[in-house]
């Protein structure tokens, strides 16, 4: 007894068996979507995700009898679904958010290298700015560039999170350079 061979991939033929595989199968692959995910752009990502796995195994589809080709699509979206949620997860875990202040924060110019090392030069106007600042602003430049103290130690320190603690340090060396530079009787633009 012989078998007709298919074709592992024919183009047109494949693409014409999806199509109506998605048309008879939409509604349940995306009832199974929404089991895991309220957000409709992520449900039609996963799907859209779920389709490349079928069309990779449409040779396979073929052979199945409609309740074993339901469950294989199910156990599909299924899985597409999982590793999407889990992908987004860690996307999740590794970014900050930022509100409008820290980016104005993050846009707004460092002081150069030129401004630093001058006010470097005369450790005794640095002192004295140093103390005009008020007390927290002091121990957190203290702690960080003569201690040593991490992000986290200084989080801990001062009860806020590791990125509030990056932003408290912007602000305080700004302040701090701004004293300098009235000091020197400068005009520089620090506002930005």
């Amino acid at each position: 007894m012989t078998f007709p061979l298919q074709p592992f991939f024919r183009p047109s033929g494949d693409r014409e068996f999806i199509l109506s595989v998605y048309d008879e199968y939409a509604r349940l692959m995306y009832y199974i979507v929404r089991q895991y995910t309220a957000e409709a752009d992520l449900q039609n990502d996963i799907v859209q995700e779920s389709l490349l796995h079928l069309i990779r195994n449409a040779s396979t589809l073929r052979g199945l009898d409609p309740p074993a080709l339901s469950t294989y699509i199910v156990t599909t979206v299924k899985n597409v679904a999982i590793d999407t949620l889990r992908k987004e997860k860690r996307i999740r875990e590794h970014t900050v958010e930022l509100d409008d202040e820290a980016v104005q924060e993050l846009a707004s110019p460092e002081p150069t290298p030129d401004e630093l090392m001058a006010a470097l030069e005369d450790k005794g106007r640095l002192a004295e700015a140093l103390a005009s600042l008020p007390e927290d602003e002091r121990l957190l430049l203290e702690q960080k560039y003569f201690l040593g103290s991490s992000d986290q130690e200084l989080a801990r320190f001062f009860r806020c999170k590791p990125g509030s603690v990056r932003m408290k340090l912007t602000r305080a060396r700004r302040h701090m350079l701004r004293i300098l530079r009235e000091d020197r009787g400068d005009d520089g633009d620090d506002e930005a």
